[in-house]
């Protein structure tokens, strides 16, 4: 894909507009997944529960540059900011799929938090790309 489509919402009907995308915006959670199972056992905290979903919650400390190869973009900004390591917690639900993921970090002295929530999947999906407008 050689952008993002993004949609104002603020009126009604309101336009596509495409916006680029840098070649290292892709975030791997399966990748962060595995960075964590790396870090150990403690990694591995057991079956949860989130919003009625059983999952399975990893957590642990990464190294910023143990980063670049998941999530390249991310590691670029954390590193500009100043940020070594941050704690990160994952929730994989029955088919893999990442349902909450969190990172927590000190940005130059400040705590700073980073947290998505997946919802609502449906069926694999093929579409054109929107026109822009």
């Amino acid at each position: 894909m050689d952008g993002n489509y993004v949609r104002d919402h603020s009126e009604a009907g309101g336009a596509w507009t495409k916006m680029p995308r840098a070649a290292d915006n892709r975030a791997s959670y399966a990748g962060y997944a595995k960075l964590l199972l790396a870090t150990g056992p403690s990694a591995k905290k057991g079956m949860e529960n989130q919003g009625g979903v059983p999952v399975y919650h990893l957590a642990g400390r990464l190294d910023i540059d143990q980063v670049a190869s998941v999530d390249p973009r991310t590691h670029r900004s954390m590193k500009a900011k100043g940020v070594t390591a941050f704690d990160c917690d994952q929730w994989i639900d029955g088919q893999g799929r990442t349902i909450r993921f969190e990172q927590h970090m000190d940005m130059r002295g400040m705590p700073s938090a980073n947290k998505i929530l997946f919802s609502e999947f449906g069926p694999v999906e093929t579409f054109d790309a929107p026109t822009a407008s």
